[in-house]
């Protein structure tokens, strides 16, 4: 009779027990430095995963093309030392890159040791995302800041300005575009997801700690909920200090889950089999759109072929397991990135997104 609730009793102790003890140690990584925001205007952070480095054009293209009224500085977040960066990228190139962006003058900022060392212990990404978009949090001059996800494109130029905007005349501490739903149902209207969440800053590092930021357990009603990055903080700011700024499909582009896939590939051991979908096959579009066309039409022709083993990005890669809805879903985002990006979707992207909704077909023909 008792057996449940024991269970569940234990395995909530364990569960806060894990919290507090990672809470703690990651609490040692970061403090904030004294309140100062010289300029006004906000401040675009990117958490960067530096082994991903080469795909920073993901988040800086669309950057490149918005209305940046009021952006006062880009700041690329890296999840490693800068000497550990240097030693496996090449200067020349990491200056090549920075000079292609000569309009945005993004500025590069790095893990000390301590925090590297830290986030090396528990190799969780939630960990890296948390720490770069805090330690730019940190680094930042002006009052607001904009946490711009990787993996994330707005195709919408004004979007930005319209965002600052909002944070501004609401007076609001959290802008955001995507609702956790899960907080719905405990009356909590409005609590953000990360992407694209516009912040006040001063008021984050005036009333909260770097480490109140990251993940929390929180007791909601009878239930223990995880509240992921910058959730735990939302729920403890009054509803009208968080403004929702709808969004139309078409105004971004979000091939959620690109790094966690993108990880997972680079780590596996065998072959990397994604289920339903996955998002890496954005990837081959953003190189071809900088200038390398080759991983593009080499991964088109393989599929034409018959073949859904294949070599990507240096990895091995199964196709075997992707589904009609995911096929249609990825092509579906290179193809809006496309129209935005050229003046129309070129027959090399027109061939590339029907070998991939092709995938299903060429499974069932083998």
């Amino acid at each position: 009779m008792y057996e449940l609730p024991f269970k569940l009793w234990f395995g909530n102790c364990l569960t806060w027990s894990k919290y507090f003890v990672l809470r703690i140690i990651l609490g040692t990584a970061l403090g904030w430095p004294p309140l100062n925001y010289s300029n006004s205007g906000y401040t675009v952070i990117i958490g960067v995963p530096w082994q991903m480095w080469e795909l920073v054009d993901i988040p800086l293209l669309s950057l490149q093309c918005a209305d940046r009224t009021g952006c006062r500085e880009v700041i690329l977040s890296l999840d490693t030392t800068a000497n550990r960066f240097l030693r496996h990228a090449r200067y020349q190139e990491i200056e090549k890159k920075i000079q292609s962006y000569s309009d945005l003058n993004p500025r590069l900022i790095f893990y000390n040791k301590w925090q590297y060392f830290v986030s090396r212990i528990f190799r969780w990404n939630w960990i890296d995302c948390w720490l770069t978009w805090a330690i730019g949090i940190a680094e930042a001059r002006t009052r607001f800041a904009l946490l711009h996800d990787f993996d994330a494109v707005v195709i919408d130029p004004k979007f930005l300005l319209n965002h600052f905007n909002l944070i501004r005349e609401c007076n609001s501490v959290f802008v955001g575009i995507q609702s956790d739903d899960r907080f719905n149902c405990y009356g909590k209207k409005d609590i953000f997801m990360t992407i694209e969440l516009m912040v006040d800053i001063y008021f984050l590092k005036s009333q909260y700690s770097p480490i109140d930021l990251f993940n929390r357990l929180r007791k909601l009603d009878a239930d223990l909920v995880v509240c992921d990055i910058l959730r735990d903080v939302q729920l403890s700011t009054p509803p009208e200090n968080r403004t929702f700024h709808a969004m139309q499909k078409g105004q971004i582009v979000h091939p959620s889950q690109l790094v966690s896939h993108w990880h997972k590939m680079n780590r596996s051991l065998k072959i990397f089999e994604p289920v339903g979908y996955s998002s890496i096959l954005i990837i081959p579009y953003f190189r071809h759109l900088t200038g390398d066309s080759a991983p593009l039409t080499d991964l088109t022709k393989a599929i034409r072929s018959g073949r859904l083993h294949v070599k990507f990005e240096g990895r091995s890669l199964s196709l075997n397991k992707l589904d009609q809805a995911g096929c249609d879903w990825i092509s579906e985002q290179i193809e809006m990135l496309e129209s935005y990006f050229s003046e129309k979707i070129t027959t090399l992207v027109i061939e590339y997104c029907e070998s991939i909704r092709s995938i299903p077909y060429v499974q069932h023909s083998n």
